[in-house]
């Protein structure tokens, strides 16, 4: 079966299609604006030849550029997209940055005058969400990033939160054209165990159907 021959519908009011080979699902494709008005498609179950389709439904009614982040071994995923008009917009790499001032070396490193190190659990809610805004502005693929309350404390007081529990290492993701923080970490004794590609497929001139 082609990928012409899937019917591709739209599950209103959310924003899902579905591409069907007959009685069958081929392929599911959801889309989220995030904060910073960009929207992202994510594929939940899918053959290869319904992602064209999908795509060309979600381009045709919502009318704006669509991104897919992937991770970097996911070659037929990276393949089938590209078939579906996507292509690659920036990289980023994953480290585990240790934590230990002596791996680090950053033991009697001492804050500069004025500063101080606090646990966002003892942080005013409303400046640390926007500080996170305005450090966000700095970071490729985020500007324009803008929190509202309630997400910004969904994300920040996760599941994995404990303000209490030390570690050996955190993780962290680095564009990788920015040379500068690479250099930064790999400097603290960051070791990269991954990466993901963000994809990008331009909106045509065309209105979007709402």
């Amino acid at each position: 079966m082609v990928a012409a021959a899937l019917a591709v519908s739209r599950m209103r009011p959310a924003l899902t299609w579905r591409a069907l080979d007959g009685d069958l699902v081929a392929g599911e494709v959801s889309a989220r604006l995030r904060p910073d008005d960009r929207c992202f498609l994510y594929f939940d179950t899918w053959r290869a030849d319904a992602c064209p389709p999908l795509a060309d439904a979600v381009a045709r009614d919502l009318g704006r550029d669509l991104y897919v982040t992937l991770e970097d071994a996911e070659y037929d995923a990276l393949e089938a997209c590209a078939k579906a008009g996507f292509a690659v917009h920036r990289r980023e790499s994953y480290y585990r940055i240790p934590t230990d001032p002596a791996v680090t070396g950053l033991a009697g490193a001492v804050l500069p005058a004025g500063l101080d190190v606090l646990s966002a659990a003892d942080a005013d809610i409303t400046r640390l969400r926007l500080l996170d805004d305005a450090l966000r502005q700095d970071v490729p693929g985020c500007e324009g990033w803008r929190w509202e309350a309630g997400p910004f404390r969904a994300e920040t007081f996760g599941p994995f939160f404990d303000p209490a529990r030390g570690a050996a290492s955190v993780a962290g993701e680095v564009d990788d054209t920015n040379v500068a923080s690479l250099s930064l970490l790999t400097g603290l004794g960051a070791r990269r165990y991954g990466g993901n590609v963000e994809l990008i497929r331009r909106r045509a001139d065309r209105p979007a159907r709402l």
